[in-house]
């Protein structure tokens, strides 16, 4: 054992400690000496031992109590204590092995089986400070491991949203040229989302999936898309199948977010009525993603320029809307919407083409 050991000797009879010190000396450990457990205790911030021997029987404070104190400390119970007791005492020294002592010696004491007990005691401590300086490293390392991983989560997550919001960007060029339609879908419904009072992680992830409401364009031919006149049965059968196009994209993945702007795709043209497309859904069987994405979608394209069309003015879209509540809309919603239109026209005046 290194020399640098410290031992502490708790024991309160003076000859009995001298005795102990002086084997303990010539074995090259350091010590130091109490009287009694309370003096022990004191005495042991300040050391700090690699082990103590601990007599049972002391006045003021006890073996049986000191070494109890010991173990329900956890900056001491690591502290492997050896108790001292008299030959004949050994229904003594069970307590206290059960209590987390990890050896005894009986007086009076035996030089080679003290070098021993001693030995041993220390190499069980040195065993026990790598194993918790290896448990501290694994456990350092785990939580620098699962902050780098949540940080590298929370990028590609970052990633991911950014590359969402420029494809929902990029299906609307075709026909806005800024692209500024799905950044206002985005905060009309997640207003309305908390308007129907939906959980602050509902709304983040409708203010994420709704930007590819029309991601389907991509694949409506530009001659279709532009027509500055109204399109003929088969030009409007064609466009129709952006919500089936848009949900064919989406498809296959399984993230929430995959699975609400699927839904979304599909169903935002459905109507309250039943005369929506391309399922026909009608009432409560129109999933409430499609519903929300619905009105906020007619407002923006109500009030907004587009090839084929002038912009409406904010309370001629207004009236349209609730107009519609009971057949192109959900009644509930289009209330909803009315409690968040100053929102609504904030947004608007904030993000404009």
């Amino acid at each position: 054992m290194s020399e640098k050991s410290f031992i502490l000797i708790v024991d309160d009879l003076e000859r009995n400690r001298n005795l102990l010190k002086q084997y303990v000396d010539d074995l090259g450990y350091l010590t130091a000496l109490a009287n009694n457990g309370l003096e022990a205790l004191d005495l042991i911030n300040d050391v700090m031992p690699d082990l103590i021997l601990l007599d049972m029987k002391m006045p003021i404070m006890d073996g049986y109590e000191t070494l109890d104190q010991l173990k329900s400390d956890l900056k001491l119970r690591h502290i492997p204590v050896i108790m001292i007791s008299a030959y004949g005492e050994m229904e003594n020294v069970i307590p206290c092995i059960k209590r987390g002592a990890i050896d005894y010696l009986a007086k009076p004491f035996e030089p080679i089986l003290l070098e021993a007990r001693i030995e041993s005691a220390l190499s069980l401590k040195n065993l026990l400070d790598h194993e918790e300086e290896y448990r501290k490293k694994i456990e350092n390392y785990s939580i620098q491991l699962e902050s780098e991983t949540l940080k590298r989560t929370s990028e590609l997550s970052q990633t991911q949203l950014r590359l969402i919001h420029r494809l929902g960007r990029a299906s609307e060029y075709k026909d806005n040229e800024t692209g500024m339609h799905v950044v206002r879908i985005s905060h009309y419904c997640s207003k309305l989302g908390e308007a129907f009072g939906w959980a602050k992680e509902s709304c983040e992830l409708i203010y994420n999936a709704s930007p590819l409401h029309d991601v389907g364009k991509i694949g409506i031919p530009e001659h279709i898309l532009l027509k500055p006149e109204k399109l003929n049965h088969d030009e409007w059968a064609i466009m129709k199948t952006h919500t089936t196009i848009g949900a064919e994209i989406l498809k296959g993945g399984g993230s929430e977010l995959e699975t609400m702007a699927k839904k979304i795709a599909l169903t935002h043209h459905e109507k309250w009525d039943g005369t929506g497309y391309p399922q026909g859904l009608q009432e409560e069987d129109i999933p409430i993603e499609g519903r929300i994405v619905a009105i906020a979608d007619v407002f923006d394209n109500l009030t907004s320029e587009r090839p084929f069309k002038e912009k409406w003015p904010i309370e001629d879209a207004v009236d349209f809307i609730e107009n519609a509540s009971g057949t192109e809309f959900d009644p509930e919603m289009v209330k909803n919407f009315l409690k968040i239109l100053p929102d609504v026209i904030e947004i608007k005046n904030e993000y404009p083409d």
